[in-house]
């Protein structure tokens, strides 16, 4: 396999990279900008999603689209339209950064405060019925979910704890506890 270097929009702070398997396209946000960016690979081809707010990640929806992360909540953008299908309850000054999909099609992000605000931030889930539940509170830059290969433990990261945490699934919401079930 031959490494080649492709040229991608500037950006002011990319990142959340996932491969979209159905479209065969790699996708990537800048967050502050608002875009995201979709690049075809085999064919070079370069698409920019303008959403007109901070946008946190960007994921495949199932159906074709993508589910979104946005300032102001969780949206769908489908067919050249983005709706606000989820608004979080979060203080002024927050919006919806990083996030995974776990296979179940539940979509874990999280918030924090646009000055960092220690603690400000929080962790939701979205489930494919689209109700919203806070999952986790006192976070300060949510920053990175995954999961084990079975799925029965959740990898969370806060930024400013400087850790992964390892959450099970069965848990719930007591004592700082996570609940994703």
């Amino acid at each position: 396999m031959k490494l080649e270097k492709v040229p991608v929009p500037r950006a002011a702070l990319a990142e959340g990279p996932r491969w979209d398997a159905a479209t065969g396209t790699l996708l990537w946000v800048d967050i502050p900008a608002g875009h995201v960016h979709r690049l075809d690979p085999a064919g070079d081809e370069r698409e920019t999603i303008e959403l007109g707010q901070p946008v946190g990640v960007a994921v495949p929806h199932a159906s074709g689209g993508l589910m979104l992360a946005l300032r102001d909540g969780f949206a769908r953008h489908a067919d050249g339209r983005t709706e606000l299908v989820a608004r979080p309850s979060e203080p002024e000054g927050n919006r919806m950064n990083d996030g995974a999909c776990d296979r179940a099609g539940r979509f874990f992000a999280g918030t924090k405060a646009e000055d960092d605000t220690p603690g400000a931030g929080s962790l939701y889930r979205l489930a494919q019925d689209l109700t919203c539940d806070k999952v986790l509170d006192g976070v300060t830059i949510s920053n990175g979910v995954g999961w084990s290969p079975d799925e029965r433990l959740m990898y969370y990261v806060d930024t400013a704890t400087d850790r992964i945490d390892v959450h099970g699934t069965e848990l719930v919401i007591d004592g700082g506890q996570l609940a994703i079930m």
